[in-house]
């Protein structure tokens, strides 16, 4: 998974702690998935866009690894306030989606 990499990286750049808050699955949030910073298991709480935004409103960067649903996910979350950064990680988009997403 994209998010462990991550977590590996930045474990291997001697960050001081993971930089992950969270993780956003719009179908079913409410659970919490298991990673590694190091050789300690982490777990990261799994919410719903709306619930990511209220409980971690010090969140301003999104990482979208959504391919499927790319503009519409990348596109709900320009709609958030406190959000100032999105990067997308995907393959695929049509050129007029990646333009209105610009």
């Amino acid at each position: 998974m994209a998010i462990q990499g991550m977590l590996d990286f930045d474990y291997s750049c001697k960050r001081a702690r993971a930089p992950v808050a969270a993780m956003i699955y719009p179908y079913s949030g409410h659970h919490v998935q298991k990673f590694y910073w190091g050789t300690c298991e982490t777990l990261l709480p799994v919410y719903t866009s709306e619930e990511a935004v209220k409980k971690r409103p010090y969140v301003n960067v999104v990482v979208n690894f959504a391919s499927s649903s790319v503009y519409s996910s990348t596109m709900k979350r320009l709609g958030y306030e406190s959000i100032k950064a999105i990067a997308s990680i995907t393959e695929g988009v049509p050129e007029h989606q990646a333009r209105e997403i610009l």
